[in-house]
């Protein structure tokens, strides 16, 4: 439907422009020159408002198809963006962890927000691409049918200057490139050191970030500047041309083929709208070129995430653990690492027990709270629940009886009660709420006032204190600064 819409929205204005020649014929009182064109002695006789209201009716229904076509194509493109942003975003938390471990997350962040926008550019560029070819194609046409020698001439004139603008722009898609690794890296940047903002002001590196910051920026604003330079100079370049060229075809065709008015004026109203077409192809290409790489980028993410998917299957019923949790000569190796980070490792966790593990960066603490929480697997070696190995199927369902609280807790946008129970599994969130409030009695009590309040919102704060094995919100307010 949308190539349909197209293709009508290129013929009406070919056609529109074509209805000229009588309008104009008339206008000068030259309706002798409309002999000489067999297609336009059907309108000989018209009267002028006759022509005229043609003539409106055509740009009417040709500006009501452009609106249908341009609906359609921006529906395109946040179609194609939702939908890469959702493949991206499914294929990556669907990864194994030992894959997603070594990956970057705000790379991942800028790929599926930034760069997947990109990519939907894609769709509105090559249809502005096919929309401006076909339209030039009927301009060509309609031109050839008044002056073939002339249209002939023009489009000589257009293919030359055509390679001109193309050899002063080479290496837009190198531009492209580098822009996308200039926005993640700021991307990686900020969100980086907003995740350690507390260590740089502890360590006194703030003003380090801030130049480190700084440089990115100048680094990213650089190739925007240089990608903007070269629009904006093929830009000129092509201005002088098409005002030289259509220069030399009013000369050509008043002094030199004494062309009659009701054919220049048309010839002229063609080539001037053809103009602006070749411009906007123009862009619509390196706009094409400057967004392919983004596309590249974030269907490499897309397969190797999906080599690296975690296997599906079923969730298989879990041992009581009554005793204790064990690790048998577990040894877990990650790649570009030249030793193990856990060789021949051996832990016995009693039910009921508390345990604390130290060690350096880099010795495994990460990766032994992986295993111990199902993330996982190890290379070699077992887990064992009461002496009985966790294989993948119970892997999935150990993961659900995992308390695991990270440095910086996660929390949605939402209530109290939907915060609680967004982890509940087999059970709708509001069962699963109420099932572990009433287990705690005190946190009961508060939520009969305070469970619908919303928690985790920008702009809203809260203060916890602790009291045996449960957090409890002691203050809510709706002011930042409070």
């Amino acid at each position: 439907m949308l190539a349909g819409l197209m293709v009508l929205a290129s013929l009406t204005e070919g056609v529109g422009l074509l209805l000229l020649v009588p309008v104009t014929a008339m206008v000068a009182g030259e309706t002798g020159a409309m002999e000489g064109f067999a297609w336009l002695t059907h309108f000989t006789g018209w009267p002028a408002a006759s022509l005229l209201a043609l003539v409106v009716l055509v740009v009417i229904v040709r500006a009501v198809i452009v609106f249908a076509a341009m609906t359609q194509r921006r529906t395109l493109g946040m179609t194609m963006t939702r939908r890469l942003r959702e493949d991206c975003h499914a294929a990556i938390i669907g990864a194994e962890w030992r894959w997603l471990s070594g990956q970057n997350s705000a790379d991942h962040a800028a790929l599926i927000t930034g760069e997947s926008a990109r990519v939907g550019n894609l769709a509105d560029h090559a249809l502005s691409i096919g929309t401006a070819s076909a339209t030039l194609v009927v301009l060509f046409t309609a031109a050839a049918a008044l002056s073939w020698p002339l249209a002939l001439a023009a489009l000589a004139v257009g293919a030359v200057a055509g390679l001109l603008v193309a050899r002063a722009s080479l290496g837009r898609r190198r531009v492209g490139e580098d822009y996308s690794d200039a926005y993640r890296a700021m991307q990686r940047h900020v969100a980086n050191g907003l995740a350690h903002l507390r260590a740089a002001r502890i360590g006194g590196g703030q003003q380090r970030l801030g130049v480190e910051f700084a440089g990115i920026a100048q680094r990213l604003s650089e190739v925007e500047q240089r990608y903007y330079r070269t629009v904006d100079q093929t830009r000129l370049l092509f201005q002088v041309i098409a005002v030289a060229a259509l220069a030399l075809l009013v000369w050509v065709m008043l002094f030199r083929f004494a062309t009659p008015v009701a054919v220049v004026v048309p010839m002229l109203a063609i080539f001037a709208r053809a103009v602006p077409l070749i411009s906007g192809l123009y862009q619509s290409v390196r706009q094409w070129h400057f967004d392919l790489p983004a596309l590249q980028s974030v269907m490499q993410t897309i397969e190797a995430a999906r080599c690296h998917a975690e296997p599906a299957g079923t969730i298989a019923e879990l041992p009581a653990l009554t005793r204790e949790l064990a690790l048998r000569s577990v040894t877990v190796s990650f790649a570009g690492r030249s030793a193990p980070i856990l060789q021949g490792f051996d832990l016995v966790i009693p039910v009921r027990s508390v345990i604390g593990v130290t060690g350096p960066s880099g010795s495994g603490k990460s990766t032994l709270a992986d295993i111990l929480a199902g993330l996982l697997s190890p290379d070699k070696g077992h887990v064992l629940i009461d002496g009985k190995p966790l294989g993948p199927p119970q892997r999935l369902a150990w993961r659900g009886r995992v308390a695991y609280v990270e440095q910086h807790p996660f929390l949605i946008e939402g209530t109290i009660e939907e915060n609680v129970a967004w982890g509940g599994r087999g059970m709708t969130r509001h069962q699963s709420a109420l099932r572990w409030i009433r287990r705690r009695p005190a946190l009961s009590m508060i939520c009969r006032s305070a469970c619908k309040r919303l928690w985790g919102k920008a702009g809203v704060r809260f203060q916890v204190v602790k009291n045996s094995d449960w957090r409890l919100p002691a203050r809510w307010c709706e002011s930042p600064n409070c």
